[in-house]
C-alpha cells in the first residue's frame, strides 16, 4: 500500500505562483510582444487577485542510495486550458534539488532552490512567495475540518514556516468553478483522488522563500534555495511540492519594487504566525497555561478577524485569543489561557492556530493564515524546554551573546555563565532585564532559572576592556561561584548602591548567594582558570595554567611558584571560609595545560589535559618525566589529597590531541574525551589500541578504571571538523557526550549506523549517550541555519540534561516531533536547553 501511495500523491505536485486580476506582465510571463502567445488564453478566465498556477514537479528521493531527481509533470505559463501543452512542455529549469543529506534513520534533508523564469524585469516582482508541502495525514481538527500530518506514520516538513489549505486538490479539484489558474488538473500522470485508501491533507506546511527580504519579495530572475527537513518513514519519497506567491500590475517602469507595489501585491492572509506557549498543563492542579500568538500581517491589524485557537485532544470547541499590543515590525500580540477539559496521558499535543482575515479573494473566498504548537500535559514527571535570550537589535551585524558554562544546585535549579557585548535582555519569557555592558567589549553575565525553565535572576559586571566568565560551581549550600578574567578598574558588586571596585587584571572568583546577592571576590593573578570544584566539605580546588611568577595566595600570605618551561599547570585549595590553603604546580622545559578536575570516592583527585616537549607530571617532591616531540599530547593522572601521586598516563599521536572533559561514575572509573588527528594508540599501557582520524580533528572517548588500567574506548568524525566539548555520567552510570560538528557524522562508534548531518552551515549540536558498558544509545543533533555550538552540559538529581551555548538566526530546539522554534536577536544568541534520559522532552 505504501508504495501505490506514492505512485499516486507524486501527482499532486504542482507549483503554482501569484499574479494580479490583469494579464499583463505576470510574474510567470515575459512582456511586451514576447507575452503575445503566453496570454493569448486568458480572454475566458477570470483572474483571483493575487494567484496564478506555473507548474509541477515530482521530486523523487532515495535515501538508500543517496539520489534525487525532478521529474517535470507539466508546467503551466500561462497557458491555463491546454494540458496537453504544459504536459508536453514542462518549465525544467525553475525548481532544482541538490544537497542530499541522510541526517539519521528516518530524517533526511535537501535544498530546494526557486528559480524566477523572467530576469530583468522588476514588474515580475512576487511577493510573499512560499513552498507548499502535500501529503496523506492522519490529525483531524474537527472544528475547522483541516487535516493534517503531524504522526510519523506519513512523511512530513521539519521546518514549516507555517500552514496553508490553499490549493490542496481535495478543494481545488478539476470540477471547482474557479479560473483554470487556480485549480489542481490531474493530468496524463495522475490518478483521481477519490477512492484512494489515505486522506489527504487540506492543511499542508510551508517553507517560506525571501523570508528576510523586505514584503517577502522575491525578485525577477532570482534564485533562492531553502534547506528542508523531511521525515521520512520508509525507504523512499516523492514529495509534492508547490510554490504560491503573490503579485498585481503596475503601470510604469518599476526602479523600487519595495515601494512602487501596493499593498495588495502582497498575499491577503498574515504572512506568519508565531506560536508561543508558557508552561505546562498540569491536570492534578487544574491549572491553564498562557499563550501568545504573534500575526504578521502585510495589511495591518484592522485586517485581521480572528485569532483562535483549537486542540481536540485537551478541550472542546475554540478559544478565541484578544488582541494585546503591537510588537513592531507589523506585528501584534494576542493572548489568552489554555485550560485543558479532557483527561490525556503525559506528553505533547498540538494545538492549532487559525488567523482569518477580513477580507475574502473573489475566487477563493476566506483565506486564512495557520500555524501548529505544541503544549505539554502531564503532572508525572518531568518535562523538557528550552530558553534562549540575548540583545535588544536585531540584524545580521548586532553583537554576540554567549551561555558558556552552567551548574546545577542542590534543589534542582540551573545556574548558566556567559559573556554579552552591548546590551542583553537576561529575561528569556515575556518580561524583560536589560543590562548595558561597561564598555565595547564584553560584560560577564550569571543568570539563575529553575527547573521548570523559569527566569529567576540575573546579574552582570564588567569594565571597559574585555571581560570573561568561564566557569561556575555550586557549594552545599547553593551558593554559585563564578571564575574568569578581568582587565581593568571593575566593580564586581552588581547590586545597586554596592561597590566591589579593584584595579584588576588576571583571574578571579567571585560569589552570590542563591538570591543573587554579592557575597566577596578573591583575585589570583595573571593566571587562566579551566576549572572549579567543591569537595564534600566545601573545600574549593581551581585549576589551570600559569605564566611567569605568580603568589598564588591572594591573602597577606605568599605562595610563589615560577615557570620552567612555557606553561606550566597548577592546583589551588581553600578552605570554606576562602583561605588559602596550598597550591601544587606540574612543570618541565615544555609546556602542560591543566584541562579537567574530579574527585574520586575516596578522596582522590583525578586530573587530564594536554602537553608538549618535556614535563614533569609528579606535583610534589619526587620527577616523573614524560616528553612529546609531536605538536601536543594528552594524559591522566591520580593522586591522593596531600599530593600522593598514585599512577599517570599519557598517549600521543604525530598531530594533534588535546583534552576537554573527564567525568567518574560510581565505582570511580575515568572517562576522558578530546580530540585528535592521524594516527593515535589510545591505550597507553602495553597493549595497543590505535585509531586513525578521518578528517581534521576527530573525537575519542577513552576509559580507565581507579587504577589507570585502559580499559577501551571509541572514536568517531568525518572529513571535516567536529569537537567534543564536555562528558557527564548520570545517577546510574550513563554517559553523556556534548559538542558540535560540520557535514556527516556516523555517531554511532560501534559496528551500527547513527548518520545525522549538520548541513552546509558551519556546525550543528549533539548530545550522544552511552551505557556504562560502552554500548551507543542514541544522539539527538540541532542546528540552525547558521552556525551554532554547545560548551557545556549538567546533570540534575533526576538525570536530566541541561546544555548551553549559542546559535545564530532560526533553531527547532524540540528533540523530538514537536517544534519548539526559536529566532536569534544578534549574530548569536544564548541557550539552556533541558532534555530528560531517553533525549526528547
Amino acid at each position: 500500500m505504501r508504495k501505490g501511495y506514492w505512485t499516486s500523491i507524486a501527482l499532486l505536485l504542482f507549483l503554482i505562483i501569484g499574479c494580479g486580476s490583469s494579464s499583463k506582465d505576470s510574474p510567470v510571463s515575459p512582456s511586451g510582444d514576447e507575452a503575445t502567445p503566453f496570454i493569448s488564453g486568458l480572454s475566458s478566465h477570470t483572474q483571483s487577485d493575487s494567484r496564478y498556477l506555473w507548474g509541477f514537479w515530482t521530486i523523487h528521493i532515495k535515501p538508500s542510495t543517496g539520489t534525487a531527481e525532478i521529474i517535470p509533470i507539466r508546467a503551466a505559463e500561462m497557458h491555463l486550458n491546454t494540458v496537453k501543452f504544459l504536459e508536453d512542455n514542462p518549465c525544467t529549469d525553475c525548481l532544482s534539488i541538490g544537497n542530499l543529506k541522510i541526517l539519521e534513520f528516518n530524517e533526511l534533508e535537501v535544498d530546494l532552490t526557486l528559480i524566477h523564469p523572467f530576469p530583468g524585469n522588476n514588474k515580475l516582482t512576487g511577493f510573499d512567495v512560499r513552498g507548499i508541502f502535500i501529503s496523506a495525514c492522519e490529525n483531524s481538527f474537527p472544528v475547522n475540518d483541516r487535516w493534517i500530518t503531524l504522526s510519523n506514520n506519513f512523511p512530513r516538513l521539519r521546518n514549516p514556516d507555517g500552514y496553508t489549505s490553499l490549493f490542496n486538490p481535495v478543494e481545488f479539484p478539476e470540477t471547482l468553478p474557479v479560473p483554470a489558474s487556480l485549480k489542481y488538473y490531474p493530468g496524463d500522470h495522475s490518478m483521481p483522488v477519490d477512492g484512494l485508501p489515505f486522506t489527504i491533507a487540506n492543511l499542508n506546511p510551508f517553507i517560506a522563500y525571501g523570508k528576510d527580504e523586505p514584503r517577502r519579495m522575491f525578485e525577477a530572475g532570482g534564485v533562492e534555495t531553502r534547506t528542508v527537513r523531511i521525515f521520512n518513514p520508509w525507504d523512499e519519497v516523492r514529495i509534492a511540492y508547490a510554490v504560491d506567491a503573490c503579485w498585481t500590475p503596475v503601470d510604469g517602469q518599476i526602479t523600487d519594487p519595495i515601494t512602487q507595489f501596493p499593498p495588495e501585491a502582497n498575499c491577503l492572509e498574515a504572512y506568519q504566525v508565531n506560536i508561543s506557549v508558557d508552561g505546562k498543563l498540569d491536570p492534578s492542579v487544574g491549572n491553564s497555561v498562557p499563550i501568545e500568538v504573534e500575526v504578521f500581517d502585510h495589511q495591518g491589524l484592522d485586517t485581521i478577524s480572528s485569532v483562535t485557537v483549537e486542540s481536540p485532544d485537551l478541550f472542546s470547541g475554540e478559544l478565541n485569543l484578544q488582541y494585546s499590543t503591537v510588537t513592531g515590525d507589523g506585528g501584534y500580540l494576542f493572548t489568552g489561557d489554555l485550560t485543558p477539559e479532557i483527561p490525556q496521558q503525559d506528553g505533547n499535543y498540538p494545538i492549532l492556530v487559525r488567523v482569518e482575515d477580513t477580507e475574502p479573494d473573489e475566487n477563493l473566498g476566506q483565506i486564512d493564515a495557520w500555524n501548529v504548537g505544541y503544549v505539554y500535559y502531564g503532572s508525572v514527571g518531568d518535562t523538557g524546554w528550552a530558553v534562549t535570550w540575548g540583545g535588544t537589535t536585531t540584524g545580521y551585524n548586532s553583537y554576540t551573546n554567549s551561555a558558556l558554562c552552567a551548574a546545577v544546585d542542590i534543589n534542582g535549579n540551573i545556574f548558566v555563565g556567559g559573556d554579552f557585548e552591548e546590551e542583553v535582555d537576561l529575561d528569556p519569557g515575556p518580561g524583560e532585564d536589560k543590562k548595558e555592558a561597561q564598555g565595547p567589549m564584553t560584560d560577564a553575565t550569571l543568570s539563575k532559572f529553575s527547573s521548570d525553565g523559569e527566569y529567576l535572576w540575573g546579574v552582570f559586571w564588567g569594565s571597559p576592556k574585555p571581560y570573561t566568565l568561564s566557569i561556575i560551581a555550586t557549594d552545599s549550600e547553593g551558593n554559585v561561584y563564578a571564575a574568569g578574567k578581568a582587565k581593568g578598574t571593575t566593580d564586581f558588586d552588581p547590586g545597586p548602591g554596592k561597590h566591589v571596585i579593584h584595579d584588576s587584571y588576571g583571574t578571579y572568583i567571585s560569589k552570590f548567594s542563591p538570591d543573587g546577592e554579592h557575597l566577596g571576590v578573591i583575585q589570583l593573578g595573571d593566571i587562566g582558570v579551566t576549572e572549579l570544584k567543591f569537595d564534600n566539605a566545601d573545600n574549593m580546588y581551581v585549576l589551570g595554567s600559569f605564566q611567569e611568577t605568580v603568589d598564588f595566595d591572594p591573602g597577606p600570605g605568599e605562595a610563589i611558584r615560577t615557570v620552567q618551561g612555557d606553561y606550566d599547570a597548577y592546583l589551588s585549595m581553600f578552605n570554606p571560609d576562602w583561605q588559602f590553603v596550598d597550591v601544587f604546580t606540574w612543570n618541565g622545559t615544555g609546556s602542560i595545560y591543566a584541562h579537567c578536575m574530579e574527585f574520586g570516592n575516596y578522596g582522590q583527585v583525578f586530573i587530564s589535559g594536554t602537553f608538549r616537549g618535556t614535563i614533569d607530571l609528579d606535583p610534589g617532591p619526587g620527577v616523573d618525566n614524560y616528553f612529546s616531540n609531536q605538536l601536543s599530547d594528552v594524559f591522566l593522572l591520580m593522586f591522593t589529597h596531600d599530593g600522593t601521586i598514585q599512577w599517570i598516563r599519557a598517549w600521543g599521536s604525530p598531530g594533534v590531541e588535546f583534552m576537554r572533559s573527564m567525568s567518574i561514575d560510581s565505582l570511580d572509573t575515568v572517562y576522558v574525551v578530546g580530540n585528535f588527528s592521524q594516527e593515535v594508540d589510545f591505550d597507553p599501557g602495553d597493549g595497543d589500541d590505535i585509531h586513525m582520524s578521518n578528517g581534521l580533528m576527530d573525537n575519542f572517548l577513552s576509559k580507565f578504571n581507579t587504577d589507570g588500567i585502559y580499559q577501551g574506548g571509541f572514536t568517531w568524525g568525518n572529513d571535516n571538523f567536529d569537537f567534543v566539548e564536555d562528558v557527564e555520567c548520570d545517577e546510574i552510570d550513563n554517559l553523556y557526550v556534548a559538542g558540535y560538528f560540520s557535514d556527516t557524522i556516523d555517531f554511532d562508534p560501534g559496528p551500527g549506523e547513527d548518520f545525522h548531518n549538520a548541513g552546509d552551515y558551519f556546525a550543528d549540536i549533539y548530545l550522544s549517550k552511552f551505557s556504562s558498558d560502552g554500548t551507543y544509545i542514541w544522539t539527538r543533533t540541532w542546528g540552525s541555519t547558521q552556525g551554532d555550538s554547545c560548551y557545556d552540559v549538567a546533570l540534575d538529581g533526576s538525570d536530566s540534561i541541561y546544555l548551553v551555548g549559542e546559535f545564530w538566526k532560526t533553531m527547532d530546539f524540540d528533540p523530538g516531533p514537536g517544534i519548539d522554534e526559536h529566532v536569534s536577536h544578534g549574530s548569536e544568541d544564548a541557550f539552556l536547553l533541558k532534555v530528560l534520559p531517553d533525549g526528547y522532552w
